[in-house]
């Protein structure tokens, strides 16, 4: 791995992606690339005076955010040992992100669910959601509670699958093998199957043969792997069940994205796991799928 991103917003909240992205960099040798887009200071009245004095608030405020991020990069490289570069950008949050992610070649983001303000854990904040939506490369999901831990959980070696037989699925599994990275990774291979296509050719024997050989080769790279087939009318439900805070560390799964630009949340399994996770997600949603 090259570069990975994450995106900060000058709050406490948002530098908790921090430890498992720079944990992340140090075992893959990837370039940090920090990101705070600016908010301009919005002018109040059309006054020449007013007018200079805004625009003079506005440069002290992005010198503000320059000596912010300069003061996290050396932090986290004396910290970490990684090399760390930082930007200020300008426009939109979400489409600004976008573009900068392409831009450097980040091929993973992590990120905070949320930034400014904690909200209800039952709601994708509309940054990650966009994000979600309209990058190709994996981006690790991390709500606040959850990054206070030690920076050896951040080698996230239990590392729970979700598989559905397609090639789309599998496409998550070499982005959590890089957060999980053999040979102390242990692999939790899950797949649900309808109740109404236990007895069919796609069914449950069907399913496990399928988890048996995606095990086989993921042991074959030093994985510890089990497999698990459940029987279920809600995916979302049955993976939540299976990711256990006590028994899994992290939680994978690939997304086809909401179709409609104007959609504000992901629906799909993905969006409810992604919701009601009480662990890390890592969520992808591969480039040969059109949402």
């Amino acid at each position: 791995m090259r570069a990975i991103l994450t995106p900060l917003d000058g709050s406490r909240l948002a530098e908790e992606s921090l430890r498992a992205a720079c944990a992340t960099a140090r075992r893959t040798g990837a370039v940090l690339h920090m990101a705070l887009v600016h908010h301009p200071v919005a002018p109040s009245a059309d006054s020449v005076a007013m007018s200079t004095a805004i625009d003079e608030l506005d440069r002290l405020a992005r010198e503000g955010e320059e000596e912010y991020l300069r003061e996290i990069a050396s932090r986290m490289h004396a910290q970490y040992g990684v090399r760390v570069e930082a930007d200020i950008l300008d426009g939109p949050v979400a489409e600004t992100l976008v573009a900068h992610v392409e831009r450097v070649g980040a091929e993973m983001v992590v990120m905070t669910t949320h930034g400014r303000g904690v909200v209800s854990r039952f709601w994708l904040g509309s940054v990650a959601d966009h994000l979600l939506r309209h990058l190709d490369v994996p981006i690790l999901l991390l709500r606040h509670h959850e990054t206070r831990v030690q920076d050896s959980r951040m080698a996230f070696r239990r590392m729970l699958i979700t598989l559905d037989g397609s090639e789309r699925a599998e496409a998550v599994i070499e982005p959590a093998l890089a957060l999980c990275p053999p040979p102390t990774a242990e692999i939790a291979l899950v797949r649900v199957v309808g109740p109404e296509s236990n007895g069919s050719p796609q069914g449950r024997g069907a399913a496990a043969v399928y988890l048996d050989e995606v095990a086989d080769r993921l042991e074959r790279r030093e994985c510890k792997v089990s497999t698990t087939v459940v029987v279920s009318v809600s995916p979302a439900e049955a993976i939540l069940e299976q990711a256990r805070p006590e028994a899994t560390d992290c939680i994978a799964i690939a997304t086809r994205g909401a179709s409609g630009m104007k959609r504000m949340v992901l629906g799909s399994v993905t969006d409810k796991v992604v919701r009601g996770a009480d662990v890390p997600v890592l969520a992808l949603h591969p480039p040969s799928v059109e949402g």
